[in-house]
């Protein structure tokens, strides 16, 4: 969909001076539910043009970072196959990329079975309130 170009359309509205002072880009989508900080700073600090997260099914692109001076000319490729083309956009660019496997990055929101999947791997201790517990939500 337009929403899976939004980090190409987002960059190439940047003022040039800005594009130039770019350190890094990190797309994050919202769907990652079992990522946490420590991951995200792992993720961070691999070496490398351009780091990687594929999806569990290794199809999907679920993270990707790049350095803020190949920005401009990275072309994303989200949508179906998108961690293969992400890799052949790195090769056309003669960049290093990095593959980060991680089975809580990898894993995604994208369907109602993820959906359930996440839901049964919750435990009740820690869970956010599903409407199917009927409980009032605990303020902190």
């Amino acid at each position: 969909g337009q929403g899976l170009r939004e980090p190409q359309r987002l960059i190439g509205q940047l003022p040039a001076v800005l594009k130039d002072a770019l350190r890094d880009v990190l797309v994050l989508p919202i769907d990652l539910v079992l990522a946490t900080p420590v991951q995200l700073t792992r993720m961070l600090a691999v070496a490398g043009d351009l780091v990687l997260t594929p999806d569990r099914a290794g199809h999907g692109t679920n993270l990707l970072r790049l350095t803020g001076r190949i920005a401009r000319e990275f072309r994303f490729q989200y949508g179906e196959n998108s961690f293969s083309r992400h890799l052949a956009e790195a090769r056309r660019l003669d960049l290093q990329a990095e593959v980060l496997r991680d089975p809580d990055l990898g894993f995604d929101v994208d369907t109602p079975a993820d959906y359930a999947d996440w839901v049964s791997s919750r435990s009740s201790e820690d869970s956010l309130l599903l409407p199917e517990t009927r409980q009032s939500p605990r303020a902190y």
